[in-house]
């Protein structure tokens, strides 16, 4: 099983402590940015963010490294 709190910054991805808010890796800012995971999904919401303001882990892979899903499934499959 994979935890997204690991793997996220194995994919080059910063991202606060669970429960915290921070810098949002996609927008920037310094506090808009929270990480949830609260169903071991990667789940994530951005106050500032386009539509849409949330995600999973896949969707912040993909939406950081401007991506596909596809492609985003197959870093973190290899990582």
């Amino acid at each position: 099983m994979y935890y997204w709190e690991s793997l996220l910054p194995a994919c080059g991805i910063d991202i606060p402590a669970r429960g915290k808010h921070g810098p949002c890796p996609i927008c920037g800012g310094t506090d808009r940015f929270h990480f949830i995971d609260d169903h071991h999904h990667g789940n994530w919401h951005c106050r500032q963010c386009d539509e849409p303001k949330y995600g999973d882990g896949l969707d912040l892979v993909a939406r950081t490294q401007g991506i596909s899903i596809t492609e985003a499934a197959k870093i973190v499959a290899d990582t």
